[in-house]
């Protein structure tokens, strides 16, 4: 049934990934500038080794990092050990501040304490270990703080995009950005609530 319905909206996803039908002016230029940008960045060479010796989409790595440079957060969590897109981040600056979160809820907890008044940026690995409900309520928190949430790898767990969908239903602003297999959450109060799907 999945993929029959991919299939239906296969020509709606592909225009609407050239920003046809798009009318919000920052959702035309995410998925333009950000998303389907084709552009060669200074990182991809590195990007793209670590992602070949995990064994991983190079894509979606690049993915992590074009967003990850365009909101430039001041510290990133990974939900997960995912080698690559803790590697992946780490390239945005020196400076760049990555945690990693494994096992228990209190380093995820710990990790938006820390925060302040700095916005969460969240990457979901499909090796995170939390229970449905703690990663139902990290995705919720961090949209509740205006947050950014990647989650990764959901074509491999169907739990992971079931959360993602509910997560998405609940929102009552915000966007999200989805292929199928990756999602980008952004929870921005001055957004409207809006869930495109997409191809790239």
């Amino acid at each position: 049934m999945k993929a029959l319905s991919l299939y239906l909206t296969s020509l709606n996803r592909y225009r609407r990934s050239r920003g046809f039908g798009v009318h919000s002016p920052f959702a035309f230029y995410f998925i333009k500038r950000v998303i389907k940008e084709t552009c060669r960045y200074y990182s991809y060479d590195i990007i793209d080794r670590e992602a070949k010796l995990n064994h991983v989409s190079r894509s979606e790595a690049r993915l992590l990092f074009r967003v990850a440079n365009h909101f430039n957060p001041g510290s990133m969590l990974v939900s997960g050990y995912n080698k690559t897109a803790e590697t992946t981040l780490k390239q945005l600056s020196v400076n760049a501040v990555v945690t990693v979160a494994g096992d228990g809820y209190d380093m995820y907890s710990k990790y938006m304490d820390n925060l302040g008044d700095d916005r969460p940026f969240i990457y979901v690995s499909p090796t995170t270990p939390l229970s449905d409900d703690n990663l139902r309520c990290l995705i919720d928190d961090a949209i509740e703080r205006q947050g950014v949430v990647i989650v990764g790898g959901m074509k491999r767990g169907g739990r992971i995009r079931a959360i993602v969908k509910a997560a998405a239903s609940a929102m009552t602003w915000g966007m999200t950005f989805s292929n199928g297999r990756t999602a980008v959450i952004i929870g921005n109060r001055k957004l409207p609530r809006q869930h495109f799907s997409l191809w790239f």
